[in-house]
């Protein structure tokens, strides 16, 4: 999937770390304070980057981020190489979550992954859920660069 999306993952970083924020920029992150974070995300994202420190969806051992869609038949586990992983029903059901499609709730999940140690050092507990454009857009500009939506709408828009 990241293959697939690495063009536009890095075109983000490149617009992040831009002097001027575009408009895209300024609609979902809003803050140009923030593109220094905003450009490092993206870029862990495009790599596959180890994710650290370890977020608590692991074992405890720092790892790049493994997505495999499993249906309510199977719980979730490891994978064949006993790799931790986010489960998401959202892939086999993209009406889930209206406005997002599967794809993009994919980068989104992803994107929760490497926001993880930021809200660490905010001492943020519970990472926002916002998914509709419109709620999107009345983020504050604190909590829009720790929305994940946020990225996956500014990577679109770019």
């Amino acid at each position: 999937m990241l293959d697939t999306l690495y063009g536009a993952l890095v075109k983000a970083v490149q617009d992040a770390q831009s002097d001027i924020p575009s408009p895209a920029y300024r609609t979902f992150l809003k803050d140009p304070e923030s593109a220094g974070m905003v450009s490092d995300i993206l870029s862990q994202a495009a790599a596959g980057a180890t994710i650290y420190p370890p977020n608590p969806y692991t074992d405890g051992a720092p790892s790049p981020p493994v997505i495999v869609c499993l249906d309510r038949m199977r719980p979730p586990a490891g994978d064949q190489n006993n790799k931790p992983f986010t489960a998401l029903e959202a892939c086999l059901n993209p009406e889930s979550q209206p406005g997002i499609g599967t794809s993009a709730m994919q980068v989104a999940e992803i994107i929760h992954l490497y926001l993880w140690p930021e809200e660490q050092k905010r001492g943020v507990f519970k990472h926002l859920d916002v998914y509709d454009a419109n709620d999107v857009l009345t983020l504050s500009p604190q909590d829009a660069v720790m929305n994940a939506a946020s990225y996956v709408l500014y990577v679109a828009s770019n």
